[in-house]
């Protein structure tokens, strides 16, 4: 049978937009297909750059606090630093001062046991030039013993040895070279006493008097007694010194040094 070609034309007609259809969707699937992953892509940039900002912004934020917290406590640490040092500095103050007081205590009483020592070992050293030769007279029968005022002094030296060893575990350099020499005139003068205690005994360098020298003791006693006052006067001096010393270690204002004696009382804290 013969088919009509109209009808072929009808035919084409019809599929022609459906296939054009066809074609089109195709393309614009394609093109969409793209785009969605375009959109993707730019998307998954997007997350990313964000995640990386998210990312750097907490650790900036994290580095600010940790400097924050480490400035803080630098801060803190400075203060408490601070605080204990000035705490230390009011502690070796307020034992400096203490100190001292104790060495001007001690020293105080170490003069007045020197002073009665000296004079009752001088007496005692001259009669051994008199008729009665080492009897004590009704006015002196009650005095010590020679070896008693020594113990006396000896034992007056000590307590100042340990005041000025306290003195020399708080304070300055100076101040404690003031105290050493302090303790050398002191030791001085303890050397001496020890020679007057001997001289009372009738006995000059270890040796005891005959008759005939008991004159020699009165002579070397008067000797020491000499030594003894120079080195007493000294010691004053050194005194003066001493406090000089301490009162510049500790920022106060110096004192004058043209005086021979300055006398503190017991207790008296140094202003």
């Amino acid at each position: 049978m013969n088919e009509d070609p109209s009808m072929w034309l009808d035919w084409a007609k019809i599929l022609a937009p459906i296939i054009a259809a066809l074609v089109a969707g195709g393309f614009a699937l394609r093109v969409s297909n793209r785009n969605v992953r375009t959109i993707s892509e730019n998307a998954d940039r997007t997350i990313a750059a964000a995640e990386a900002n998210a990312d750097k912004s907490i650790a900036a934020a994290a580095e600010n606090v940790a400097r924050s917290v480490k400035a803080s406590a630098e801060g803190t640490d400075k203060t408490i630093t601070a605080a204990e040092d000035r705490e230390r500095r009011n502690w070796v103050r307020a034992q400096t001062v203490e100190a001292a007081a104790a060495i001007l205590a001690a020293a105080t009483e170490l003069d007045i046991r020197v002073d009665r020592a000296v004079k009752a070992l001088t007496w005692r050293a001259e009669s051994w030039g008199s008729p009665k030769r080492g009897v004590l007279t009704s006015r002196h029968r009650h005095e010590k013993s020679p070896s008693e005022f020594f113990m006396e002094v000896e034992d007056a030296l000590a307590d100042l040895n340990r005041a000025i060893d306290l003195f020399q575990f708080v304070a300055d350099e100076q101040p404690c070279s003031a105290a050493e020499m302090f303790r050398l005139t002191y030791n001085h003068i303890m050397v001496q006493i020890r020679f007057l205690t001997q001289f009372a005994d009738g006995n000059v360098e270890g040796v005891r008097l005959p008759d005939n020298a008991s004159p020699s003791a009165a002579e070397a006693a008067h000797s020491s007694r000499d030594v003894v006052q120079t080195h007493t006067r000294k010691a004053r001096h050194e005194r003066e010194v001493l406090l000089h010393h301490v009162r510049t270690a500790l920022g106060l204002a110096p004192i004058r040094l043209d005086a021979i004696v300055v006398s503190i009382p017991v207790g008296t804290r140094i202003q």
